[in-house]
């Protein structure tokens, strides 16, 4: 097996999803409960490489809800996932789990065990640790709010401030190259297609570069799927130090949701696009709890410094009456689309 650090050998051996698996890989709440049981009895998540494990798996199954075969079975496919991370390495893809250095902790400290297991990446991990804004929005929307995202983002990069954000076609895409087009980084947190992503012409130089790190919670093969797109939002919100929504549906859609999701659980503070062009559901996050942003004009004024000042001097978001929706127009698929 490619070198790891042994937690991560675990984690691959318990929860990678390869194809052809002799048993289910383990869910994100059953990884939590096996090491739950094996931190209490003070045994690493390493003791399950050791020999004869077979005792210690029969005393996992009498107190939890875990199969001791399935555990078995996982375990035992190490020359399958040996092959499988040699196929993705070679690609030029790493793989962390909690215990490794290119692991944000920060994805730990706000999410706890709601922390992806895996990360999959491409590109500079270093960049998952350079806090930023994650500039997220609807797919669908304005030509006047995609520019919106793409300029921020731009004024980010000049200020050598990171963006995150989540790959999909609209706001996001349009966010990312402007970091990128700006000379600027980026982490993309993607819900689908990690692999075709990291491999178009139109993101290898950035990769190259160390200029843009892709991470997916998922197979780097993963089709689409909203639950899926729901479970990176958490991620893209935990990494960055500020949240701002450019474009949001009232009531529907991955970005209401995840922006909802984030006043509810505190993970990071969020900032809403609130000019005269914003949307209806914009005005209702607002009113919901989130901060309202317009860009500055000086162009001197980092975001990031922006948002802080703004937080420091507001100690609640004032509210107003919303404002008609504008209509929205459909985009082109772009580089950066994950379906």
């Amino acid at each position: 097996m490619p070198s790891l650090q042994p937690s991560t050998e675990v984690a691959c051996l318990l929860c990678a999803h390869t194809g052809n698996e002799p048993a289910a890989p383990l869910a994100q709440k059953e990884y939590v409960q096996l090491r739950q049981w094996l931190r209490e009895r003070h045994h690493p998540i390493e003791a399950l490489l050791e020999p004869g494990v077979s005792s210690l798996l029969c005393e996992i199954a009498e107190s939890t809800s875990l199969d001791a075969e399935r555990l078995a079975a996982l375990l035992r496919r190490g020359s399958q996932i040996a092959l499988w991370l040699e196929r993705w390495t070679n690609a030029g893809m790493w793989i962390a789990s909690w215990e490794d250095v290119e692991y944000p902790p920060i994805l730990r400290q706000k999410l706890g065990d709601a922390s992806p297991v895996l990360l999959h990446g491409f590109g500079n991990p270093q960049l998952l640790h350079t806090r930023g804004l994650a500039i997220v929005g609807s797919r669908h929307t304005s030509e006047t709010l995609l520019q919106q995202a793409y300029a921020i983002a731009s004024r980010c990069a000049s200020h050598r401030e990171n963006v995150i954000s989540g790959g999909a076609r609209g706001v996001d895409s349009f966010a990312m190259k402007g970091a990128l087009e700006e000379g600027g980084t980026c982490v993309g947190v993607l819900a689908a297609d990690l692999a075709r992503t990291a491999t178009s012409h139109t993101l290898r130089d950035y990769l190259l570069t160390d200029k843009l790190c892709l991470i997916s919670p998922y197979h780097p093969v993963a089709g689409f799927t909203a639950g899926n797109a729901m479970g990176r939002n958490k991620i893209i919100y935990a990494l960055a130090e500020f949240a701002l929504v450019i474009a949001s549906d009232m009531g529907k859609g991955g970005t209401w949701a995840g922006a909802l999701e984030n006043l509810r659980a505190g993970w990071t503070p969020i900032f809403v696009y609130t000019g005269n062009d914003a949307p209806e559901g914009n005005m209702a996050l607002r009113d919901a709890g989130a901060y309202p942003f317009t860009l500055p004009e000086d162009v001197q004024i980092s975001v990031l410094s922006h948002l802080r000042h703004s937080i420091a001097g507001t100690s609640a978001p004032p509210s107003s009456r919303p404002r008609k929706r504008k209509s929205t127009v459909s985009q082109p698929a772009l580089p950066l689309d994950t379906g």
